[in-house]
């Protein structure tokens, strides 16, 4: 039961991850200052995303396959 939550959170990282790039993609074409603190949280929301799919898919990688 373990492993199905954790490839279900690792695939759920990315797919947010992912997201949040485009987001982050569409707001830098449109900088302005309004959005420049956005841009700044949607960049360290990027990078938290991915880091943890990458990680959460690392271990069950190791730990279930």
């Amino acid at each position: 039961m373990a492993a199905e939550g954790i490839i279900l959170a690792h695939a759920a990282f990315g797919v947010l991850g992912i997201l949040a790039g485009i987001w982050l993609f569409v707001d830098i074409l449109n900088v302005n200052e309004n959005n420049k603190g956005r841009i700044k949280y949607m960049s360290i929301a990027v990078a938290v995303f991915i880091l943890l799919a990458y990680l959460l898919g690392g271990y069950w990688y190791v730990a279930f396959y």
